[in-house]
Formats: C-alpha cells, sequence, structure tokens
C-alpha cells in the first residue's frame, strides 16, 4: 500500500471499531450453564438477540466459578450436568451472602411433583421445560428481568431513605445541640443578675437588723 495511505485491514478494523461503539451496551451479562453445545448456543442466540450478554459454561463447576468471579443476578442451567449439577449449583449460589437478588432458571426434561419440589425447595425460581421452545423461553427471561428490575428499584429507594434518614437525624442532632447551647446561656445569664438582686436583698435584710 502506499505510504500515508490506510491499509484494508485497518480500514477493517476501523469499521469494527465504529460498529462496535454504535451498538448498544448489553443490558446484563447472563450465566448458562449447559452441556450440551446445541443448547447453548439456542439459549445465546436467543438472549444476544434481547440484548444481554452471556458467560457460557459446559458444566457446573465451570458456572460455579464464573458466578463466584462475577456474581450474575441471572443464571439459566440445565439440571443435569457433569462435575455438578443444576440443583448443587443453585444450593451454593443460595448458601452465599449477597444483598443482590439472584434469579435462577432450570432446563429440565424432567417432570413429576417431587423433582419440582425438590428444586425449588434448592432455591430454583422458574423452570423451562425441554425440548426448547423459544418462545416460552423468551416470555420467561423478560419476567425474569421484570423482577430483577423491580427489586433493584427497592434495592435504590431503600438506599435513598436511609439517606434522607440519616440527613434529618444529623439536622435533629444539631437542633437538638443548639437547644441545649441556648438553655445553658439563658440559663447563666439569668442566674447572673437573680444573684445580683439576692445579694442587694440580702444587704437591705442586714441594715434593717441593724
Amino acid at each position: 500500500p502506499k505510504k500515508g495511505r490506510p491499509t484494508s485491514r485497518k480500514r477493517l478494523e476501523w469499521y469494527a471499531l465504529c460498529i462496535s461503539a454504535s451498538l448498544p451496551k448489553p443490558k446484563m451479562d447472563i450465566l448458562v450453564a449447559d452441556d450440551d453445545c446445541t443448547d447453548r448456543f439456542l439459549l445465546n442466540s436467543a438472549l444476544r438477540e434481547l440484548g444481554h450478554s452471556v458467560t457460557e459454561t459446559t458444566n457446573g463447576s465451570e458456572a460455579w466459578e464464573a458466578w463466584k468471579r462475577h456474581r450474575h443476578q441471572l443464571i439459566i442451567s440445565d439440571w443435569m450436568m457433569p462435575c455438578i449439577d443444576g440443583l448443587e449449583l443453585c444450593r451454593r449460589i443460595r448458601a452465599e451472602e449477597t444483598c443482590q437478588l439472584n434469579y435462577i432458571i432450570l432446563i429440565t426434561a424432567r417432570e413429576g411433583n417431587a423433582n419440582y419440589l425438590e428444586a425449588m425447595n434448592s432455591g430454583v425460581d422458574d423452570f423451562i421445560s425441554k425440548p426448547f421452545d423459544r418462545h416460552r423461553f423468551v416470555a420467561r427471561v423478560r419476567a425474569a428481568m421484570r423482577i430483577l428490575g423491580l427489586n433493584r428499584s427497592l434495592h435504590l429507594a431503600n438506599v435513598d431513605l436511609e439517606r434522607r434518614v440519616e440527613e434529618r437525624t444529623a439536622e435533629l442532632q444539631k437542633a437538638l445541640q443548639t437547644k441545649n447551647e441556648f438553655l445553658s446561656r439563658a440559663s447563666h445569664e439569668l442566674r447572673t443578675p437573680m444573684n445580683h438582686i439576692l445579694g442587694f436583698a440580702h444587704l437591705l435584710a442586714s441594715k434593717k437588723g441593724l
């Protein structure tokens, strides 16, 4: 290429940079755990179409390590996986002390009340049945996002309320301190002339006694 003119590769890199800068930022990074590559692809593509980024893992152990690093709020996990299954992953996440809400969706082909109750007792929030249905999956993810959004709004409102209470408490404490200082000065100023009056009265009384 001629000197001073950008190469084709540099032009492509520049175009890619411009395109990436113009794209909206992901709404949320969602953790996906599934040992089936086809299911991961379907989940990934549906989530990215909704505007989310995805952290993909192939088993429960990888998902657990990824969650500990990034603390994803939304976790979508297959039930049956090598190393650590979906229920054990859910139990570990629930056992962690965290102030944020974690929403866990379990993917399973299992049916029956016993399996349902076992999963719910482990801390699962919602289910996606196999085979994968894209429309139902998108609806459940949107419902999860609404719940997480409401929880986030409630958390921010609580933080703001606590800040207002702290500010009001500080104002009241300052007002109480000012009141006490005023009463102390007023008491001192009232006692000073009263002492003079009492002293003068005592002097008059002593003269009359003479």
